[in-house]
């Protein structure tokens, strides 16, 4: 629980600061909401890490994989301040094959990942730096294992729905083109039960709740703006 409370924190702070920087302005703001021409989309090659959870130990393992995808999205920018200070909304899709080893070989994995993304634009400096929060789904399909009879049982699909984050850098190649690179990640958060945190008799706090990482990608490639 404090570690969920102080990631917030921090996100809320940020995005403060970045606000109250605007609002201290000597000229008064440019904003434009939801601007036909704010439209965007782009590709990046993904280099990513899976952690399988504690759910999937039957069918996945242990052991965390790496594999390469190319990944595929779009945005689109809520808020324009000055051309700056960007809002933007983003949701993009990549799938990997996975070598977990052992019988878990092969194993697809489709990402769907939908993020509100603040950009800031630096004007002395041809570069953007981007902060994002979001969700993000792993769709896990074919899941099975073999049984101490050496059967093969089959489980189906299934999703596992995590807390997304990213940084990035963009460069701005021309009106139209920019390159772009961003680390992401997301996980699991969660307690024993419902109760995960506690005092003692003697006033000490206690918590029993854990961030689980599963997913983590970096990712290049380029954007284009209509």
């Amino acid at each position: 629980m404090i570690m969920k409370k102080r990631v917030i924190t921090s996100i809320v702070l940020f995005f403060l600061i970045t606000a109250g920087s605007m609002v201290l302005s000597k000229q008064e703001a440019r904003v434009t909401y939801f601007s036909l021409k704010s439209l965007y989309f782009y590709t990046m090659g993904s280099f990513g890490r899976y952690n399988p959870t504690d759910e999937h130990f039957l069918e996945l393992g242990t052991r965390s994989a790496n594999a390469f995808s190319s990944l595929f999205g779009g945005g689109f920018r809520l808020v324009n301040i000055r051309d700056r200070f960007f809002f933007n909304l983003e949701a993009d899709y990549s799938e990997f094959t996975f070598d977990f080893g052992d019988y878990a070989r092969d194993q697809k994995i489709g990402t769907l990942t939908v993020m509100v993304d603040l950009e800031w634009f630096l004007r002395r400096l041809p570069v953007s730096f981007t902060f994002g929060v979001g969700a993000t789904l792993h769709f896990l399909s074919d899941l099975g294992y073999y049984d101490k009879h050496d059967r093969y049982i089959s489980t189906g699909d299934d999703t596992v729905i995590a807390t997304a984050m990213r940084i990035g850098i963009k460069y701005p190649l021309s009106r139209r083109f920019t390159l772009r690179s961003e680390f992401r990640w997301s996980g699991e958060y969660y307690g024993d039960y419902y109760n995960n945190y506690y005092w003692d008799s003697y006033g000490n706090y206690y918590d029993d709740s854990e961030w689980d990482f599963i997913f983590s990608a970096l990712c290049f490639g380029v954007e284009y703006h209509f």
